[in-house]
């Protein structure tokens, strides 16, 4: 599980987006208490460009369709 923010601007929800990953699995974080307690808990934090945010997403299984605003997908 990491919290992977994009630096740059991504279809559908701008510069920015912030969530949370894991394999076949996204979820939306919309607040920064959201991301303060998942940092409190020790889950690490990631910034990537666009290229590598995209990447990371086919690595994890999780189609780019899945980024939206407030999204939690779930491919399991």
């Amino acid at each position: 599980m990491m919290i992977v923010r994009c630096s740059e601007a991504l279809d559908r929800v701008g510069t920015g987006f912030t969530c949370l990953v894991d394999v076949r699995t996204l979820r939306h974080l919309t607040s920064s208490g959201q991301v303060s307690s998942m940092q409190a808990l020790g889950v690490p934090t990631k910034t990537l460009n666009r290229a590598a945010f995209v990447d990371m997403l086919r690595a994890l299984s999780i189609p780019t369709t899945a980024v939206k605003p407030s999204s939690d997908y779930s491919g399991r």
